[in-house]
């Protein structure tokens, strides 16, 4: 078996959203980069026949960890894309849906610009003096964070019920 491809997290998740191919997988708004991921529990949402083509299944064929021929295994591929954005600084989760049993549970993350030469560095590997992205901010990288006024909440995006 030869080892996982490595792909770029951001452009290749940037064109599947922009790409509309898969449901409930869409920009919020364009300008900041927020976008919303369908986030289905597997113990309130069973998964189904609907699951066997998601972005976690395309991101697990695109890393080379799911390959025509191997068993469905929804559970793996959604740890495997939550793993990489949980990894990657260049995304920001910024709200973690309802915990409840809705219809459509979501997430919603935001992309981060990382400056020349890496986070947190001007390009010569030296701490810059310039003003953190929006990703640097002081909250725990992975951790969501709270929208920032009543005109950011869930309602107002029309975030699926």
């Amino acid at each position: 078996m030869e080892p996982p491809r490595r792909v770029r997290l951001k452009p290749w998740l940037v064109a599947q959203v922009s790409s509309r191919r898969f449901p409930g997988l869409r920009w919020l708004d364009p300008e900041r980069r927020r976008f919303v991921i369908p986030w289905g529990h597997a113990t309130r949402n069973p998964p189904g026949p609907q699951d066997h083509d998601t972005i976690f299944k395309a991101w697990a064929q695109e890393t080379g960890r799911f390959r025509a021929g191997d068993p469905p295994d929804p559970p793996r591929w959604k740890a495997t894309l939550r793993c990489a954005l949980n990894k990657s600084r260049e995304f920001r989760l910024l709200l973690d849906g309802p915990r409840g049993s809705p219809a459509q549970p979501f997430r919603i993350y935001e992309l981060c610009e990382e400056p020349p030469g890496g986070a947190g560095t001007g390009g010569s590997g030296e701490p810059s003096e310039d003003p953190p992205t929006p990703c640097e901010a002081s909250v725990p990288h992975g951790s969501p964070v709270p929208l920032k006024s009543p005109h950011e909440s869930p309602e107002h995006l029309n975030i699926p019920p």
